[in-house]
């Protein structure tokens, strides 16, 4: 099992609050945070209200399907809904939500493990179901993409809101900015062009503590954070020159519709796309080390 640096947090659904402190207990000391809940109402909230927090979803086989039922009550049953309900905020976030049962009942395993779509883990072997959790996060293209580019993913979870760490990772995932179709040129231009003006504000937040005098126009604001940093201080040029490409190019065509840029005779081609990103991932670098 080789876990990447940052720890994952998942969703534990028990109804047993001695079990829920021992396994939060071992999954801690395998750096994964955990977040319980007893009952299904609560489970579907907590995957609803933050579709990017949970990783992964433990199942008691047997637990409570509304919030102050009593001890009894717990049915195994409440697993349709749970399936049904993972299913549909799976697609309703486009993201993929995995999980697994882990069971006290050895007879659960028997009759449900050639029924139900998931591994079965039967308590009393939870390094097992640990290795499981961290395999599958490995696996998945979130974790690939942080281990492909980790300066980048490092800053990018501390500072870029939701939508535009979104933006990222569909950019750069399966690398999908080396695909010379024009739609997708558009579309990583257009996404570069955001991207920089995103963390030309983080800059201007975090590092220019949002000064005055410094951004002339909203339009304009990157290049203007971005040339105020070296007036005063200077910027080698590696870094420099490459920004200010990025910054003119994703200006100039970062706007476009597939099929206004079909028209252009000279539209930046896959190699320019290529180019520019690797600029960009430079200038987190840079914007990383300034902050920091």
């Amino acid at each position: 099992m080789a876990t990447i640096i940052k720890p994952i947090t998942i969703l534990h659904y028990e109804d047993s609050p001695s079990y829920r402190d021992s396994f939060k207990g071992i999954a801690q000391a395998n750096r994964i945070i955990v977040d319980a809940v007893d009952n299904v109402d609560l489970l579907i909230e907590k995957l609803e209200e933050d579709h990017k927090k949970h990783k992964f979803v433990v199942l008691d086989a047997r637990a409570f399907l509304h919030e102050g039922q009593k001890t009894g009550s717990e049915s195994e049953a409440n697993l349709i809904k749970i399936f049904r309900e993972i299913e549909r905020i799976s697609n309703e976030q486009q993201r993929f939500l995995p999980y697994c049962i882990n069971t006290g009942f050895a007879d659960v395993k028997v009759s449900h493990s050639e029924v139900v779509n998931c591994e079965i883990f039967e308590k009393g072997n939870e390094q097992a179901l640990i290795n499981f959790i961290w395999d599958t996060y490995n696996n998945s293209t979130e974790a690939v993409l942080r281990k492909n580019y980790p300066d980048c993913f490092e800053f990018a979870d501390a500072y870029f809101d939701e939508p535009n760490l979104a933006i990222l990772s569909e950019i750069l995932k399966g690398d999908t900015f080396k695909s010379d179709s024009i739609a997708t040129r558009v579309m990583v231009l257009a996404s570069l062009r955001r991207l920089n003006e995103h963390l030309m504000d983080v800059v201007f937040d975090k590092y220019l503590n949002n000064s005055s005098g410094i951004i002339q126009k909203n339009s304009s604001r990157s290049s203007d954070v971005f040339n105020y940093i070296n007036d005063k201080e200077g910027i080698l040029p590696h870094i420099y020159y490459p920004a200010i490409n990025l910054y003119k190019v994703t200006s100039n065509f970062g706007s476009h519709s597939p099929e206004d840029a079909q028209k252009i005779a000279d539209y930046p081609s896959s190699n320019t796309t290529i180019s520019l990103i690797h600029n960009f991932l430079d200038l987190v670098t840079w914007a990383k080390k300034l902050i920091n």
